[in-house]
């Protein structure tokens, strides 16, 4: 531990009467407009019925119906991906976490956790307002890129 500097004394206990004169307030009462505006909206947002989607390449969010979004959804997974049997994402997890533990990186690699597809719009193209068009994200996808990387570190390194 190194020494204590005496001269810091005063500053010590300055600092820490000031701390200890923080005070937070606990009513939700908001006195100027700039505040009460957004949480009226947010009051609005948590009351509303409809799914808020996110556009594809702005900051702009579009309301939709909770059918509507589902529906888009649907058409979106089913043109890129087929059904298969339940039991499929269980053994492609199980290939990849023996993969990444033979080549003993089942430290550096999570497994990869199932999460549900979502779609932001692509309000930045022509006829949007007609003809919505959507991005399909996919956030479970694994990290495999990790697993290509080190087999390509590894096969350079034997490439003399």
């Amino acid at each position: 531990m190194p020494p204590h500097v005496s001269a810091l004394n005063k500053f010590e206990d300055n600092m820490l009467n000031m701390i200890q004169r923080v005070e937070f307030k606990t009513s939700c009462t908001i006195n100027n407009s700039f505040q009460a505006k957004p949480e009226k909206d947010v009051q609005e947002i948590r009351q509303d019925k409809n799914i808020y989607v996110k556009a594809d390449k702005t900051t702009s969010h579009y309301k939709a119906e909770p059918q509507d979004y589902l529906n888009l959804l649907h058409k979106n997974v089913t043109k890129a991906y087929k059904k298969k049997n339940k039991h499929v994402p269980d053994s492609i997890t199980s290939a990849d976490k023996k993969i990444t533990e033979d080549l003993k990186l089942d430290d550096c690699i999570e497994v990869s956790a199932s999460k549900d597809a979502f779609i932001t719009l692509k309000d930045h193209k022509a006829d949007f307002a007609n003809n919505p068009t959507r991005r399909l994200i996919n956030p479970s996808k694994s990290e495999i890129g990790i697993i290509s990387k080190h087999i390509l570190d590894n096969i350079n390194k034997e490439i003399p």
